[in-house]
């Protein structure tokens, strides 16, 4: 039994930033190494979970969180505490190991057999990942969240093309949602992320959002043949 584990150094903004992913099955050994790292809490909310898949997702999301956050600051992985924050993301302890909280940030994922971390240091990051699948309703979806402007341009898209460029959208205003914080209180719909249908990088940006200070640039990649992961960096 053997994972398959992708790692990319990506620059977005003209702020480094890295991407982990791992794929099951993962390798019993790994699983172990980062099921040590889990903390009480941690270890409550796996019990939350009932399938052998959901459990293995979250402790690999959590153990690439930890190694992101360790490689990139020369710790140890099972130095940093995963805490939930009010809003649903996570964060660490990083004043208990001598860090500002604003010197990194991480962001984590999962889909259908793949789990995703990313950090980023100084600006905001967020990370999504999506299985492709087939919508029967996805007009009225399209309808319901995607911007003004990529909905005039997705509906004059050939029909056989649709399905992947409203993933490509999804993928990218998850991975936005995640880096400011928010999750998907935030409308999709005013989210716009029209250069994700064609592009692999462009910028993103929200209509409740459109400050400079929050300017937004994505990165967009295929990691199977039924799957794409977004890399979102956000200006603090």
């Amino acid at each position: 039994m053997q994972s398959s584990t992708i790692g990319t150094h990506i620059t977005l903004l003209g702020c480094p930033a890295t991407a982990e992913l791992v794929h099951t099955p993962i390798d019993p050994s790994l699983m172990q190494r980062w099921a040590s790292w889990l903390t009480s809490d941690e270890k409550s909310r796996f019990a939350n979970y009932r399938r052998r898949e959901d459990q293995q997702l979250f402790v690999a999301r959590h153990g690439l969180a930890r190694e992101c956050l360790a490689n990139q600051l020369s710790l140890t992985p099972e130095s940093i505490r995963l805490v939930s924050l009010p809003s649903g993301k996570l964060g660490w302890n990083a004043h208990d190991l001598g860090y500002e909280q604003t010197l990194i940030d991480f962001s984590v994922s999962r889909a259908t057999g793949v789990a995703a971390a990313a950090v980023c240091k100084t600006y905001l990051v967020g990370i999504d990942v999506e299985r492709i699948c087939l919508l029967p309703e996805i007009k009225t979806l399209a309808t319901q969240n995607l911007h003004p402007v990529e909905l005039k341009y997705w509906q004059q898209l050939p029909e056989a093309t649709r399905l992947h460029a409203y993933y490509r959208l999804w993928v990218v205003k998850e991975a936005y949602a995640k880096a400011l914080g928010v999750g998907l209180t935030l409308p999709p719909c005013d989210i716009l992320a029209n250069e994700a249908m064609n592009n692999n990088r462009g910028i993103v940006r929200s209509d409740m959002y459109s400050a400079p200070t929050n300017e937004a640039e994505f990165w967009l990649t295929r990691v199977s043949t039924d799957k794409v992961l977004a890399v979102v960096v956000l200006k603090r």
